[in-house]
């Protein structure tokens, strides 16, 4: 399964203890974070001058951004070194376009030997209004579907699907969190496909217990990925609080504090 491929890969027994690095998206980033033991990097990828690149914005035209066939590389390289600790992917796609044309490099240039997750926005989430000034909308569910189930390497990556949100603090602290009707959404959509994980908010989780559990119910190897946008408050306390409400051995925490790594 998904999990029990991370697992094995990073010699861990629970998935909460996975070392994450988000937004690795720049050459010095990278670098760092194969310096310093991050295990599983999550990075952002964007279509623009005809190729994929490693941006989380639109990119600003003075502005030279990391191909995402050179940053692929590099962690191929990586990975192939015997004396290297390998690390784990996660393309977080910020637009249709670069879907395709990801796969394909991959697929070219093999040999990652590594878990590679491809993630999107496809649904709508809590409190995703408050998005609306940086125009973060959901990628069309189906097409996305269509792109990475169809693909003849399909079998090499698994699939990170998610929902748009906005701060739970933003313009007042919200008490709402994934309803069931976004759970019966993503259901839908997933209906058949094995081995995903979800991504959650980790401010909303508290309103969203029941329905984050039906997640996992739906099928033994569904995981949860809980996560945090910088502004948003974590306790020190978080883990013993994820695990009084839900099974940690299904959860990942890509939980960041001060820094980029969590």
């Amino acid at each position: 399964s998904m999990l029990e491929e991370v697992l094995r890969f990073f010699s861990v027994s629970s998935p909460s203890s996975i070392v994450w690095g988000h937004a690795v998206n720049d050459l010095e980033i990278l670098h760092q974070c194969l310096k310093d033991g991050t295990g599983f990097f999550e990075a952002d990828v964007r279509f623009h001058g005809g190729i994929p690149i490693m941006s989380h914005d639109l990119p600003k035209h003075h502005l030279t951004h990391l191909a995402f066939a050179e940053w692929i590389r590099i962690i191929k390289e990586h990975n192939q070194k015997v004396d290297q600790k390998g690390v784990a992917i996660k393309l977080d796609f910020k637009d249709l376009a670069s879907v395709d044309p990801c796969i394909r490099i991959l697929e070219e240039i093999g040999g990652i030997q590594a878990p590679i997750w491809l993630n999107a926005d496809i649904l709508v989430g809590p409190n995703a209004w408050s998005n609306r000034f940086w125009g973060s909308k959901p990628l069309d569910a189906h097409l996305f579907m269509s792109v990475v189930t169809n693909s003849a390497w399909k079998n090499e990556y698994h699939l990170s699907l998610s929902w748009t949100t906005g701060s739970s603090d933003y313009p007042y602290r919200s008490t709402h969190g994934y309803t069931d009707e976004m759970i019966d959404e993503m259901l839908r959509i997933c209906e058949g496909s094995k081995n995903i994980t979800f991504p959650i908010r980790y401010s909303f989780v508290q309103y969203s217990v029941p329905q984050l559990q039906r997640l996992l119910d739906a099928d033994p190897s569904y995981t949860l990925t809980l996560w945090n946008g910088q502004t948003d408050y974590v306790d020190p306390t978080y883990r013993e609080d994820v695990s009084a409400v839900l099974p940690l051995d299904r959860i990942f925490l890509d939980i960041r504090h001060s820094s980029s790594k969590s």
